[in-house]
Formats: C-alpha cells, sequence, structure tokens
C-alpha cells in the first residue's frame, strides 16, 4: 500500500486589522507547504506580500504593512 499525500490548498481562517494598521493574515494549508501571499486594489495587478510556510499543524499566518490604503485584496497560493 502507498499512501500518497493530498494536498490542501491555502484557505485564509482569519484576516484582521491590528491596531498598529497591520493586518494579520492566518490560514491552513499542507503542513510544510510554501505559501505565497499576494495583495491588490484591482484585481488586475498583484503584488507578493511575502512567503510563508504552514507548520506541522498546516496553520500559517503572516502579517502584512498595508501602508495607507483603505482596502486591499488577498490571495494565496501554493506553487507546488
Amino acid at each position: 500500500v502507498t499512501l500518497t499525500p493530498v494536498r490542501v490548498p491555502p484557505l485564509f481562517t482569519s484576516i484582521q486589522r491590528v491596531a498598529n494598521g497591520n493586518v494579520l493574515l492566518q490560514g491552513t494549508a499542507t503542513p510544510g507547504a510554501p505559501i505565497t501571499i499576494e495583495a491588490t486594489q484591482d484585481f488586475q495587478s498583484w503584488q507578493t506580500v511575502g512567503v510563508t510556510v504552514a507548520d506541522l499543524a498546516g496553520q500559517f499566518s503572516l502579517t502584512d504593512n498595508p501602508g495607507g490604503l483603505a482596502k486591499r485584496f488577498y490571495r494565496a497560493f501554493s506553487p507546488q
């Protein structure tokens, strides 16, 4: 019997603005998977905010500093 791990696409579980104006992004994904998080204001041009790795429980988090932007949209993906 061969067991093949199932890849779970990244999913945000929490996006919240914290007291200093930063945005804390938290989610779940395949344990050990690298997660790329991108942001946009217009859904046409996306910029990488950062890259993180899901821990052994499949949890990831990243803090973004959106500057003075009133709104910003995020997406997460695993390149593997």
